[in-house]
Parts: C-alpha cells; sequence; structure tokens
C-alpha cells in the first residue's frame, strides 16, 4: 500500500504557489511601465489569467501587492548581494561576482530594476521599510568585509569603503536605469551582450586598481 510522502507538498499548495507567482511577476511588469496610480487589478489579474476575486484572496488590494512586488524584488538583489559574498575567496573575486552579476541581474530584470529605482526616487514610502531590512544589513556586511581586509593590506588605505559600495552600485546600476538616454546618446543597446560585455570589464579595469592594495592585485 502507498502511503502519501509527508513532505510532498498538497497540490494546493503548489497551485496557490504558481498562481502567486504569476499574479506577482505581471504586477511587476505593471507597475514598473504605469506606476501605483496607473496600474489596475483588473490589468493584473487579465495579465496573470486569474480572476480579480482570486487575486485579492492573495493580496487583499493594490497596496498589498505594490508592496509583495517591491520586497520580492528587493530581497532578489539582497539574494544576490550575499552570495557574492559567501561565495568570493578573495576582495578581488568579490568584486568581480558582485559587478558582473548585478550588471546580469539588473539587465535581464529591467521591469524589476527601474521599479526600485522609482519608488526609491519618489520617496520610497512604501519599499523603505523592506530596503532598510533587506539592503542595509548587506551594505553594513560588505563595507565590514572590506574593512577587514583593509586592516590585512588586501585594500587600499584611506579609500571610503561606504562610499565606494554605493559608488559602485550606483555605476553597475546606471546604464540598466536610464536605458533611454543611453540608447540616444550612445547609440547602443543597454542590455546588448556587446555593451554589457564592455561595461563589466570598463568597471573592473577602473575599480579594481582603486581598490585592491598593489600586493594582492596580481
Amino acid at each position: 500500500m502507498n502511503h502519501p510522502n509527508p513532505s510532498t507538498p498538497a497540490p494546493r499548495v503548489r497551485d496557490a504557489d504558481a498562481t502567486r507567482s504569476r499574479v506577482l511577476v505581471a504586477a511587476e511588469g505593471l507597475f514598473a511601465r504605469k506606476g501605483f496610480d496607473g496600474t489596475r487589478l483588473r490589468e493584473v489579474a487579465e495579465l496573470a489569467r486569474v480572476s480579480v476575486p482570486l487575486l485579492v484572496h492573495h493580496f487583499k488590494d493594490k497596496e498589498n501587492l505594490y508592496l509583495a512586488v517591491m520586497e520580492r524584488g528587493i530581497e532578489r538583489f539582497a539574494s544576490l548581494g550575499w552570495e557574492v559574498l559567501r561565495q568570493g575567496s578573495s576582495v578581488a573575486e568579490q568584486l568581480t561576482g558582485f559587478v558582473t552579476r548585478l550588471i546580469d541581474l539588473a539587465s535581464q530584470e529591467p521591469d524589476l530594476t527601474a521599479l526600485v529605482h522609482r519608488e526609491m526616487a519618489t520617496g520610497g514610502t512604501r519599499a523603505g521599510p523592506a530596503a532598510e531590512r533587506l539592503l542595509r544589513p548587506l551594505k553594513d556586511a560588505a563595507t565590514q568585509l572590506l574593512s577587514h581586509a583593509q586592516s590585512r593590506g588586501e585594500v587600499r588605505r584611506g579609500v571610503d569603503l561606504d562610499m565606494l559600495v554605493l559608488s559602485v552600485a550606483g555605476s553597475v546600476l546606471y546604464p540598466c536605469l536610464a536605458a533611454p538616454l543611453v540608447r540616444v546618446v550612445w547609440n547602443e543597446d543597454p542590455q546588448g551582450k556587446d555593451f554589457l560585455s564592455r561595461q563589466k570589464r570598463t568597471l573592473l579595469e577602473l575599480l579594481m586598481p582603486l581598490l585592491v592594495a598593489p600586493a594582492q592585485a596580481g
């Protein structure tokens, strides 16, 4: 006689998770393109192929749906950062991993990147708590890691590490956030393979000598 595996989720749980995921993906794209005020729950429901009552069952209202989208998006950036900090065995490897993987994430998820930036640029009242909870510990951990490396002589003395973390993040994300400007002024696709490759290479060529102590660079 076959007995159900207690560790296997019930089909209804899997269906609920799949529905929730579809709604979040649909809402992310609409919020990114139309903003909070311009997005209607019915539009999200139609794009996610669910009914409005089912959407409301999962998220209650548009405010809670928006908060869930922001939380999910910020968590993806935070997860990437923690993975890089845990995997790299040297400052040079961690810097390379952070630059290359964040550029890839931003280029692959332009709606998410634009949405998070728009929210924070307009005050961040909705996303601020999630950013503080998820991103501030990551920033603090990265700064502390660099500080320890600096005390060991792996990182140049005198570098403002807190500002360095901010500058690296800004340099990585700006071309994606300013994609229309890049297309017009640079006449290039900021999501194109060649552009992304050059962006990674150039940033690392600029940042590595500024951060890594000469004895460690080789």
